[in-house]
């Protein structure tokens, strides 16, 4: 199985990274200061309410020990309700401000880390999980929300109240607020252990857990494996042991949290027998009063309150900065291809594109490329042909500016490609790839690439060009009708021509065919080849192929092998050298039996 992807392993990261962290997400808040100063005010009216309530209280309860009349009862106890209506209505005003602003935060870090996955190499984009990258994108940026919206104030609340709440108590009468005093040290560092602890166990739990998804994701993707080779007990054995492992984590979680909070409820009480028996002997002295002895009560309550709601937050605070953490590790994922200050905005190919002694190395050692030299003449078609691995898709990458060469330049027209914007010299690319994406969306919308700029009329055209015109006819609602996602409901021949359809929609001025017939069943190549070749004539076409047949009318053939380019020239030519190209040529025809390559070599 998978190692467990580490959107669920949460690492407490050092405190230099901490403040790190804190830096790189106040940019995000400076939008919103005004919001955090009126947030700041409320923390101080709820806190200063909180203080009240037990105050009022008390003095309503002396007010009717002594008998001060019913006004002042009444007086005193609409004070008290007051402090809460206040504390309640700020509390909720505050909440959905914090919400709001959460949520703007929250969807500016996402456009910023999709528009930043976007303009990330196809190469990255295949070396990561989609599953990690949506976690990146929505999971994580989910998490950070709640540093925003409130955990930070909820903490700065927290401990405002309590310092508060037990300053008052110590001015009031230090007597009796003593106990409190000899109690808090022992809480606290009781407290600090257990987070400590807990932290590791829940670090345990979150690795099980992501052992159990990724073991049940990769089972249900291999479900029709699963089936052939009958391991479906197998693999309920496998998962059962998953959840063992994880209930038993869980278990201990649940063991150290409950005891925690049962042994720090116990103290809280024990606080409140001795509060309550320094107190009793005060009032018997009649150094306290009732209201008093009352409000002392209700202040030992509320001093603990702030505590437990502390060990929460702090618990949020982790997962946030850990989500953080990974949201910045990816925008710090530096694009492979960038545009150059001051790159041309249009890019025209009127004579040729060449390759000048281009090399290229995916991991700075080895080299997929080495010191490849051809050019493309404008109206030209050229294909490249040879044994899987020999560097043809990685030639592709590099004339679409997917990536840049590590050694030699690619020219258009005389200039290196480097010299324009990506987008100025992909807008005048057709690309068809042997892996097909459409869109969920409509038959319309997939075929000019939700460009609604490109006239229905130029879609249409090109569906006829190329025989998609048949089955589009066919739907419900034409080029209306809806798409399942990756286009599911569509046989795998016609998304593969409702691709070379969404290519020629585009008017490209070079069209790149990288095993674009590679998937489609010998009829319908042959339905579609004739509508190729009318197409392409006039245009300039680089095309990848396994499937020889497909390219014997090409201008010329260049023989790929290693990095190299081994051949060069046009199909008959090719045949009577007999070299490389024949082998494969005489491989292929074997392999069909009937003197016309298909298989691949």
């Amino acid at each position: 199985m998978n190692e467990p992807d580490d959107h669920f392993e949460e690492k407490d990261p050092p405190r230099p990274a901490v403040r790190r962290t804190f830096r790189r997400l106040l940019p995000w808040l400076r939008p919103h200061r005004r919001t955090l100063l009126v947030a700041l005010f409320t923390v101080l009216v709820i806190t200063a309410c909180q203080l009240a309530g037990p105050f009022f209280f008390g003095r309503t309860v002396n007010a009717i020990e002594k008998d001060l009349g019913m006004e002042t009862v009444v007086l005193l106890a609409g004070a008290f309700f007051a402090s809460f209506l206040v504390a309640a209505g700020v509390g909720y005003a505050q909440g959905l401000m914090l919400t709001r602003m959460g949520i703007r935060v929250v969807t500016a870090i996402k456009e910023r880390v999709f528009g930043h996955l976007l303009s990330l190499s196809v190469k990255f984009h295949e070396s990561n999980p989609v599953g990690k990258l949506i976690a990146r994108t929505e999971g994580d940026a989910e998490t950070v929300k709640e540093l925003f919206s409130r955990v930070a104030i909820s903490i700065l609340q927290s401990a405002l109240a309590f310092v508060a709440t037990l300053t008052t108590m110590l001015v009031v009468s230090f007597r009796t607020s003593f106990v409190l005093l000899l109690v808090l040290p022992v809480m606290a560092l009781g407290a600090a252990w257990f987070f400590r602890v807990i932290r590791g166990v829940y670090r345990e739990l979150r690795r099980r857990f992501a052992e159990l998804s990724g073991m049940i994701t990769e089972y249900v993707q291999g479900v029709p494996v699963v089936q052939q080779f009958d391991q479906k007990e197998r693999a309920l054995r496998l998962l059962d042991e998953r959840n063992r492992a994880k209930f038993r984590t869980e278990m201990r979680s649940w063991y150290l949290d409950y005891g925690f909070w049962g042994a720090f409820l116990f103290v809280e009480v024990l606080a409140g027998v001795a509060i309550l028996w320094f107190g009793a002997k005060g009032i018997l002295a009649a150094a306290i009063d009732v209201g008093t002895l009352l409000m002392f009560l209700e202040y030992t309550r509320r001093v603990f309150e702030p505590i437990i709601h502390f060990g929460e937050q702090l618990t949020q605070v982790q997962r946030g900065l850990a989500s953080a953490d990974r949201v910045f590790d990816l925008l710090d994922t530096p694009p492979e291809v960038a545009d150059a200050p001051g790159a041309a905005e249009e890019a025209s190919f009127t004579r040729e594109i060449r390759f000048e002694d281009v090399s290229f190395s995916y991991d700075g050692v080895d080299k997929v490329l080495d010191g490849v030299s051809f050019t493309v003449r404008r109206g030209e078609r050229v294909a490249l042909v040879g044994p899987s691995g020999g560097g043809k898709t990685t030639l592709v990458s590099l004339l679409c500016r997917f990536l840049d060469p590590t050694g030699g330049r690619v020219l258009l027209d005389g200039r290196d490609l480097r010299e324009f914007t990506q987008r100025a010299w992909r807008e005048r690319i057709g690309l068809v790839l042997q892996e097909i994406y459409l869109f969920p969306g409509t038959v319309l919308d997939n075929l000019r690439v939700l460009d609604e700029d490109v006239a229905p009329e130029r879609v249409e055209a090109a569906a006829r060009a190329v025989t998609a015109d048949s089955f589009i006819e066919a739907l419900p609602e034409r080029y209306g009708a809806d798409l399942a996602e990756r286009g599911t409901n569509l046989s795998l021949g016609e998304r593969q021509i409702l691709s070379f359809a969404r290519a020629l929609a585009a008017e490209p001025d070079l069209l790149v065919l990288d095993e674009a017939t590679s998937s489609v069943d010998p009829g319908t190549e042959e339905r579609i080849q004739v509508s190729l070749e009318r197409l392409l004539t006039g245009r300039t076409a680089v095309i990848v192929a396994h499937r020889l047949s497909t390219i014997r009318g090409a201008d010329r053939i260049l023989v790929v092998r290693k990095g190299r380019i081994e051949e060069e020239g046009d199909h008959d030519t090719l045949l009577a050298r007999g070299g490389l190209y024949r082998e494969l040529w005489d491989l292929q025809s074997a392999g069909n039996g009937n003197g016309r390559p298909e298989a691949r070599p």
